[in-house]
């Protein structure tokens, strides 16, 4: 399963992004995307379903890139 989640501290020049997040049978985060996801499709109609699935990541809790032991991992936002 994945989905598009707000994710911070993602790089210097992409602070906060969208990324597609995939997780496990138990629903805990696997692994993302290596870069920022933008809209795209063949058809105008395609792009349209990107962007309003890409909106749902708006709804769900952000999430911050961190690293903990020399390893990069996805947890729950802890900003302002």
């Amino acid at each position: 399963m994945w989905n598009y989640r707000l994710v911070y501290s993602f790089s210097e020049e992409c602070p906060v992004c969208i990324c597609e997040v995939y997780y496990n049978s138990d629903g805990e985060i696997e692994t993302w995307s290596a870069e920022p996801e933008s809209v795209y499709g063949d058809t105008c109609d395609e792009a349209l379903r990107c962007y309003l699935e890409m909106a749902d990541a708006f709804v769900e809790p952000p999430l911050e890139l961190v690293e903990i032991g020399g390893k990069k991992k996805l947890v729950s936002y802890r900003g302002v």
